[in-house]
């Protein structure tokens, strides 16, 4: 029987991964509101310290294994990459590696942490965790500001959310605003 490749399959054609990603993103929102209103409420600071602990230990982990995979490999001439017809240039340089520590957190490109020129990513879907971090640092300052004006807790959390679906509509359909997503 002829097999198809991945992405000529219904489920590839449809994009599956990017939906459950998306529905993932769309359970947090809910799950991160709910804790900021209980648990966190009136501790900004504890929220983002254990978002970052949940989730940087994990990243920098995959990421060590995946560099340790991709180094052993390309010393033994197996590396094959399937986004690349060539092996990127410098993917083991300094920059290279320090850039895929910094690169899950928000604005690092605009503080020189990250280089996006010659960029190769270790963690394949980094991007998704990198989205996850702004949604955090996101909620964190909607938090702080919850905080500063207690009376208007409501409206400003639907002012957030508001605000964030225009965002949302202006980057996605009229003008790409962060550019660190689409490295």
């Amino acid at each position: 029987s002829l097999q198809l490749p991945a992405t000529e399959t219904f489920i590839g054609k449809i994009g599956i991964g990017n939906i459950a990603v998306m529905a993932f993103f769309l359970l947090s929102g809910f799950i991160i509101s709910e804790a900021g209103a209980t648990f966190y409420k009136d501790r900004p600071f504890a929220f983002l310290t254990n978002r970052f602990w949940r989730i940087t230990p994990a990243y920098w982990l995959a990421l060590g294994i995946s560099l340790s995979v991709h180094y052993v490999l390309f010393n033994m001439g197996n590396l094959r990459l399937l986004d690349y017809t060539e092996l990127p240039q410098g993917m083991f340089t300094a920059q290279n590696i320090i850039s895929n520590v910094f690169v899950i957190f928000p604005f690092q490109a605009r503080i020189g942490l990250v280089h996006v020129d010659g960029f190769y990513g270790f963690v394949r879907f980094f991007w998704a965790i990198a989205a996850e971090f702004l949604f955090y640092f996101a909620a964190f300052a909607v938090f702080c500001v919850m905080l500063c004006i207690p009376r208007y807790r409501e409206k400003i959390a639907v002012i957030a959310v508001g605000s964030a679906l225009l965002l949302h509509i202006l980057n996605e359909y009229f003008l790409p605003i962060r550019s660190e997503l689409s490295l």
